[in-house]
């Protein structure tokens, strides 16, 4: 294992006043978050990060974003995995994490987070369960430290299976309403 400070930076999000709303880039707040793996680019707000935002602050490919306070707990310690290079940032519930190590696979790192043993160990740190994340229980989180072979492994297994899933979801939703259509006929 590796704790996962030794491998990543945190940075937490930026707060927006109302007067920052409009046209400029795209915020990720917690409400994107759900169960989604990724952020769903087309559904995002957009915000005007003039005077507020600096180069530092906006999302790269393959950073990881996770819920670091919410009134609901649940929500507290989910994560969304960047895929693409975008004008972006994210609101100051939520924390940034960047990998500053080659050593562990950022695919590999994003399916970790959505495990049961990450889940389990950022809802006990230090005997306690918390309501907010912050970035020292981040940074004591430990990563499985596989060899990249078998990290790379792990993940496109993961992500095939989560393709067909999607496949399967999509067909499932044209059946429905092939259905819905035959029986209205």
């Amino acid at each position: 294992f590796v704790e996962f400070g030794q491998v990543a930076e945190f940075r937490n999000g930026l707060n927006f006043s109302k007067d920052h709303y409009g046209k400029g880039c795209l915020l990720i707040g917690v409400s994107d978050f759900k169960d989604n793996f990724s952020p769903q680019y087309d559904n995002l707000k957009e915000i005007n990060p003039d005077g507020v935002s600096k180069d530092d602050d906006y999302l790269k490919n393959k950073d990881l974003l996770f819920v670091r306070s919410n009134g609901n707990k649940a929500l507290v310690g989910r994560s969304l995995y960047i895929t693409k290079n975008i004008k972006a940032l994210y609101s100051g519930f939520c924390i940034r994490a960047r990998l500053t190590s080659d050593e562990i696979d950022p695919l590999f790192l994003a399916y970790y987070t959505k495990s049961k043993y990450f889940k389990q160990f950022i809802a006990y740190a230090d005997g306690t369960n918390i309501n907010n994340l912050n970035q020292d229980i981040l940074s004591s989180v430990k990563i499985p430290h596989y060899s990249k072979n078998v990290q790379r492994n792990i993940a496109s297994c993961l992500l095939a299976i989560d393709k067909k899933i999607e496949f399967n979801n999509q067909i499932n939703s044209e059946l429905e309403a092939m259905a819905k259509l035959i029986y209205d006929y």
